[in-house]
Order: structure tokens, then sequence, then C-alpha cells
């Protein structure tokens, strides 16, 4: 079965669009790009897995591919060897994906992705130390709050 998910659209007329992900859960905290194009998710299977979803919109009625964001460390199941949890987008205004991830022994950080390459953490933990996580930013996106 595949989880599915919904979004509304707010031009003239409401519009709704069906995202599919690639597996069982619950589909949760959307969060649209700020020119609209994009939303990302977070996709939750109940069993210990978060994963962050990004679905290009195309026209504003139709739901493109939909991309895992995944850190650069092991598999993505959360509890386990080397695995990971990825939540709470955020969109910069230039496009760029912000978000909490953490990993098996790691502690959460806050990371940023321009969608091509692998994400980066933005906070080094010789900087600041312990958990950060549910990322905000100043209006301009020149400041992380």
């Amino acid at each position: 079965m595949i989880s599915a998910i919904a979004f509304i659209g707010m031009c003239n007329i409401a519009s709704a669009v069906e995202v599919y992900a690639p597996s069982r859960g619950h589909a949760t905290n959307p969060k649209w790009s700020k020119d609209g194009s994009k939303v990302a998710f977070e996709l939750n299977e109940l069993s210990g897995k978060i994963d962050l979803m990004v679905t290009s919109i195309g026209d504003g009625l139709t739901a493109g591919s939909t991309k895992q964001i995944r850190l650069n460390v092991g598999s993505s199941r959360f509890g386990g060897s080397g695995g990971m949890a990825t939540s709470s987008p955020v969109w910069h205004p230039k496009g760029y994906l912000l978000f909490s991830g953490s990993y098996t022994g790691g502690s959460n950080r806050i990371y940023m992705s321009n969608l091509t390459s692998p994400p980066q953490q933005i906070v080094s933990d010789s900087t600041i130390s312990g958990d950060l996580s549910w990322p905000s930013l100043s209006e301009d996106g020149n400041t992380l709050l």
C-alpha cells in the first residue's frame, strides 16, 4: 500500500493535488516552498522511522516525483545501527531546505540541502553542542533563529 497526502493550493480557486509517498505511514507537517513549486513533508511509518520527502508541483495541479532527503550516513532506519530521522522542514527564501536530522549515536542537528547534493550540517558541534531541532529562519533568511 502506498501512502498518499493531498495538498490544497490557494489560487483564484482551490485545487487539490494527491502526492504519493513510497511507503506506508502518515504524511505530516507539510511545508510549501516560498515560490509554491515544491512541498516538503515528513513520512512517519510509526515504526521508529521518519523520512523527509520533497515533491515538485509542476503546474500547481499535478505532482512531480517524490524524493527522499537523506543524511550522508548509514541506513534510514532510526534506532538501528547507522540509522537516522529527518524532520521539521523549513524553506529558505532562495529555495534551500533546512531540517532537523539525527542518526544513531549522534545529536539532533540542523542541516541544509539544495536538493541536488547531500545535506550539510549548518551549525557545527564545536560552535553549539547538544541537540538542535525545529529550525526557524528570519523573514529574509539571513538569520537562523
